[in-house]
């Protein structure tokens, strides 16, 4: 066990939503977050921390979910470019010190402790405004 490290963060997250556990309280799935009645698609992640970009797709996605976001995945102080299904969206983001609480409190776990939420559905609109 020795040679296995734990990521908690790691830089792509695939989530197969029809794999969830029914008995699991928690919503979300590293970084990713989506209600218990969210049960078909996949979304598919990933971040790039010294670039400040964050990729998001979704695919046959039934309802609504969000991405997660802490300091160790992007600097609040700059920009952060997203691409939503292959169209770019750079936004300022803003840490949010109520998500900061609630997601601490969540798991319990620091590693888990998140300082920006954005929908998926609120950044598509985003980007049909551009």
């Amino acid at each position: 066990m020795t040679q296995f490290t734990r990521d908690p963060i790691p830089d792509l997250v695939i989530w197969e939503l029809s794999t969830r556990a029914e008995k699991r309280s928690i919503e979300s799935f590293y970084y990713l977050r989506a209600e218990k009645d969210v049960t078909e698609g996949v979304i598919v992640a990933q971040y790039f921390p010294g670039e400040n970009v964050v990729y998001l797709d979704a695919y046959d996605v039934e309802g609504d979910f969000s991405i997660l976001l802490n300091e160790d995945m992007v600097d609040f102080t700059r920009p952060v470019d997203f691409y939503i299904d292959d169209e770019l969206l750079s936004l300022n983001v803003k840490p949010d010190l109520e998500l900061i609480e609630k997601t601490t409190a969540e798991r319990g776990d620091p590693n888990y402790r998140f300082e920006a939420e954005l929908y998926y559905s609120q950044l598509k609109k985003m980007l049909e405004r551009n």
